[in-house]
């Protein structure tokens, strides 16, 4: 797995989960990203029109998956749509520390004292914070934050955390025994990002 730095997540964030889920599956047997992305140009399996387009998907996609370990990897690779897109989430937790801090410190914090509103204010005092720590966020403005919010948002309802975009509510996802025994058998921390409880970590683990 890639080092972890502090990384804002991208305005286009998104889950792409059948376009991540085939990349895994061929990385795990091509085990070369140089060599992957060449081949994923010639059979044009990537969605977007222009080859600029499509290089810069691979890339975010590349920059996430290498945050997985090889076992996270095979999970993506073979299980269910919802494990997939949780184990999408992890990856991008992982390479987003705004993203992964975000999550456990305001949306899990909110789970915890039963608020299930998640809305514009929370994110903004997020980002304040944030950018009194970070001059990664500091040196972006207004607009950037607008669309990163927008990004975040409609992620966290692609992967099954909130209910939708608009509005959102915050939702525990299921999460697979499989998943548990993979996460937990590293690190039970990052179970945390699914908006578990202490109690429920404990109770899966």
């Amino acid at each position: 797995m890639s080092k972890k730095s502090y990384r804002m997540p991208t305005v286009t964030l998104a889950a792409m989960t059948d376009i991540s889920t085939c990349i895994a599956k061929r990385f795990l047997a091509l085990q070369d990203w140089k060599a992957l992305l060449i081949i994923m140009l010639e059979e044009k399996l990537l969605p977007q029109k222009t080859l600029t387009g499509q290089k810069r998907v691979f890339a975010e996609i590349r920059f996430r998956l290498e945050h997985l370990n090889e076992e996270e990897m095979d999970l993506l690779a073979n299980s269910e749509l919802l494990t997939q897109r949780l184990i999408i989430h992890l990856a991008a937790c992982r390479a987003y520390q705004f993203l992964h801090i975000f999550i456990v410190q305001v949306l899990r914090e909110k789970m915890q004292v039963y608020d299930f509103s998640l809305n514009i204010f929370d994110f903004q005092r997020f980002w304040d914070e944030e950018s009194t720590l970070h001059p990664e966020v500091e040196r972006l403005g207004d607009v950037s934050q607008q669309q990163i919010r927008r990004a975040v948002f409609r992620f966290l309802a692609e992967t099954g955390l909130t209910d939708s975009n608009k509005e959102p509510k915050l939702q525990t996802p299921w999460v697979s025994h499989e998943l548990v025994r993979v996460i937990g058998r590293n690190n039970p921390e990052w179970l945390k990002i699914f908006l578990l409880s202490d109690q429920q970590i404990s109770d899966l683990i």
